[in-house]
């Protein structure tokens, strides 16, 4: 199998937000998974994340596997 992965992001607000999309695609089935996610790091030593995981493709492929299946997350971190 051939994929295509990585990851996409760009910075806003001083740097205090960013927005990410990661992402792997199957390029014999067409299958794909994707993971749009937002960042907040305004407070001091507090990292706040908001995003889901997305699947695609046919029933029978990896990806495609997991469509009824997507997640949404929210994820807080702190530094002391």
């Amino acid at each position: 199998n051939f994929y295509v992965n990585g990851e996409l992001n760009k910075e806003f607000w001083r740097g205090n937000l960013m927005f990410k999309l990661g992402y792997a695609v199957n390029l014999q089935d067409g299958s794909a998974f994707i993971t749009p996610e937002a960042i907040l790091t305004y407070f001091e030593n507090l990292e706040l994340s908001l995003g889901t995981n997305l699947f695609f493709g046919p029933k029978d492929t990896l990806f495609g596997h997991y469509r009824d299946n997507d997640q949404a997350f929210l994820q807080a971190t702190y530094r002391f």
